[in-house]
């Protein structure tokens, strides 16, 4: 149990850890934890709309980068210079987790290699987050988001027809469209009504 234990505080270092495109953003962006959160929930709705497994989908946006909390996050730009052991770190995390650990083995080997449709969806969901994010910065005005969303190429990282569905929205939406449907009812329940002055 203490080694498990031990495994959920190494988890939460990951709110610690701020994605490596920061450096080339030059201002705050999400942290590892957070980038998988909102990987976790994209991969079970796509799952669920291409009518996919959501449990295994879900497993595996949830996992996959764990091991960064040993190996660091690594940026396309950083690949090309450097070595990160995921299997290692893997393979000493998996024996803290125990118990379970021979499922979610089977599954992030599933979801590694890329050939079946949850391992599509699941990475899908990545990069989709990815121009989420991008989309975020570049409304406050940030210079590199804004370029990539116009020079960099999507849809190619893409595996499936639900994904490319779901990032031709995304490239079209505006982060904070989200409460702006709302805002006209919004704005004007809480709008002072005029009322006739006293003499």
């Amino acid at each position: 149990m203490k080694d498990l234990i031990n495994f959920f505080y190494e988890v939460g270092s990951l709110r610690q850890m701020e994605r490596s495109h920061k450096m080339h953003m030059l201002q705050k962006v999400e942290s590892v934890a957070e980038h998988s959160q909102r990987v976790t929930i994209i991969a079970y709705l796509l799952a669920k709309k291409a009518k996919a497994n959501p449990h295994k989908t879900m497993i595996m946006a949830a996992f996959h980068d764990i091991p960064e909390s040993r190996t660091g996050d690594s940026n396309w730009h950083q690949k090309e210079y450097v070595s990160q052991d995921e299997e290692k770190a893997w393979e000493a995390q998996l024996k803290l987790i125990g118990e379970g650990s021979d499922e979610i083995k089977k599954i992030i080997k599933e979801y590694r290699e890329r050939k079946t449709y949850e391992s599509q969806l699941a990475k899908d969901a990545d990069n989709i987050d990815y121009v989420l994010s991008l989309k975020e910065l570049a409304l406050t005005g940030n210079a590199e988001a804004q370029r990539r969303l116009k020079e960099d190429v999507f849809f190619g990282h893409l595996y499936t027809s639900i994904g490319k569905k779901v990032m031709k929205e995304v490239i079209k939406s505006k982060p904070n469209q989200w409460y702006q449907c709302d805002r006209k009812k919004t704005h004007k329940k809480y709008t002072v009504k005029p009322t006739k002055s006293k003499k």
